[in-house]
């Protein structure tokens, strides 16, 4: 947290001694902030989380199958996910506000990973 705070002063032209109390001082000037470790997010996963676009999704959606005759039809309705178990990556700590449940760290797109893909009907 020091080398971030120092690289923001930087990147800000200016400069002021942080020592190895700062961080101690700067918690107790900000109770409602903590650390904890950070879930792995890249970012095309980022954009897809906005809540316009996730609307978006389900209005196609729901025009779609409505379109082809499909909303009583659970057992002609499919959907198929993939997950990625990584390999090799490991997520660092990240500050953020207490009781936030996912602190999410930016991470490269490029990872080693095993995948695995499941299909199921609406049906079951």
């Amino acid at each position: 947290v020091r080398v971030a705070a120092l690289s923001m002063l930087e990147a800000k032209g200016e400069s002021m001694p942080v020592g190895k109390s700062w961080w101690k001082k700067f918690r107790g000037r900000h109770p409602e902030l903590t650390v904890k470790k950070g879930d792995p997010l890249s970012y095309a996963r980022l954009n897809v989380t906005d809540r316009g676009i996730l609307n978006q999704y389900y209005d196609l959606l729901e025009t779609t199958l409505e379109t082809n005759n499909l909303l009583r039809k659970p057992s002609q309705i499919f959907n198929c996910d993939e997950t990625g178990i990584p390999l090799n990556h490991k997520t660092g700590y990240v500050v953020v506000s207490k009781g936030v449940q996912h602190p999410y760290t930016l991470v490269s797109g490029n990872k080693t990973q095993i995948t695995v893909l499941a299909c199921t009907s609406a049906a079951g």
